[in-house]
């Protein structure tokens, strides 16, 4: 089976004048899988959520969708594309427009000319699915930090695409909003949608991620399980991120296989 989404030798950038910002980037995602974006900033990793969707042009490689490459150029391409893989920006407020959060939900479908009763059910999921339905008459303006992440979440998802695109999303979010969020991305893979995602948060990739991917200097520098990537993390030139601390612990006390979150830790040590 071919993968639901796929960039080939993807090379992309902001100025056809400078030399592009990604370059000669390969990786793909299966059906409901979880992949984690990790690199420095000015690695590409907005640039590679943006090229994925056809938001800059690209100066080299492909994307495909379901095994059949996507032609940019052409409209009604780059329109399904768009349905299927959704991208939720870093701000969200780049990305609300409606005076309400049920507008916010209903936006998409709508303007897929769907009929008003599939519009409202498609909004009541999203809502639901991101915990905003006591918001929905709100506008997405007057929402705290993450329950405006949680808002352009749900934009979306009433799109019901099959990959999530997502650029660091728990930026800026206190705990409590952290924490909403990944009950939020559990929900996705429950319904198999497929997230690529971009963070700076090591302890939340090796607790979430089935693969991760390291972006330095616009190229692609490793692409493995957790457990490789930060076991190889210092051979990296150019990678200084932290190591997990679960991931630590677990290695300095022997464990096998290592724990990948807190509380599995204190029942492995217990």
């Amino acid at each position: 089976m071919a993968p639901i989404l796929e960039v080939k030798h993807l090379s992309a950038g902001y100025a056809p004048e400078e030399p592009p910002v990604l370059r000669e980037v390969s990786l793909s995602l299966e059906p409901g899988e979880r992949v984690a974006l990790l690199g420095p900033n000015g690695a590409g990793k907005s640039t590679l959520l943006l090229a994925c969707v056809g938001l800059l042009p690209l100066s080299g490689g492909e994307v495909w969708l379901e095994g059949r490459r996507v032609d940019l150029k052409k409209r009604r391409e780059l329109d399904r594309l768009r349905q299927d893989v959704g991208l939720v920006f870093q701000n969200p407020d780049d990305q609300l427009i409606a005076p309400t959060v049920e507008g916010e939900a209903a936006f998409g479908p709508r303007n897929l000319g769907l009929p008003p009763e599939e519009v409202k059910a498609r909004a009541d999921r999203a809502l639901a699915s991101c915990g905003l339905e006591g918001c929905r008459r709100r506008s997405p303006h007057q929402l705290s930090g993450g329950e405006k992440k949680r808002a352009a979440l749900a934009g979306v998802l009433a799109m019901e695409p099959r990959v999530l695109l997502m650029d660091e999303p728990a930026a800026g979010l206190d705990p409590e909003g952290q924490g909403r969020l990944e009950e939020a991305l559990d929900r996705l893979r429950q319904e198999g949608i497929a997230v690529l995602l971009s963070t700076h948060d090591v302890d939340f990739v090796w607790r979430w991620a089935d693969r991760a991917a390291v972006l330095l200097e616009g190229r692609l520098a490793a692409l493995d399980v957790p457990e490789k990537i930060f076991a190889q993390s210092g051979a990296l030139p150019g990678w200084n991120f932290p190591t997990p601390m679960v991931y630590w612990i677990g290695k300095k006390l022997g464990l096998s296989p290592l724990p990948r979150s807190r509380e599995e830790l204190e029942r492995r040590w217990k």
